[in-house]
């Protein structure tokens, strides 16, 4: 079984208990749970959601123009 570093995403024995690639613990318990199968590395399977984006701006209408008589 591979395990995956939870800093860099690096696949390590499952008995490590540091990264090979940047030296970061892996914690026992990830050893049991993170079985990261992307191939995109980094990619820990968390999606960021962002609020939709406000609706169009709706100008007022045009104003009718200014008398320019007296």
């Amino acid at each position: 079984m591979t395990i995956f570093c939870p800093s860099c995403g690096t696949a390590n024995r499952d008995d490590a208990e540091t990264c090979s690639e940047c030296g970061a613990i892996i914690p026992k318990s990830s050893a049991n749970q993170n079985t990261h199968t992307s191939s995109i590395p980094g990619d820990f399977g968390i999606v960021e959601s962002y609020p939709p984006p406000p609706p169009p701006r709706r100008d007022a209408p045009p104003r009718p123009p200014l008398p320019t008589h007296l």
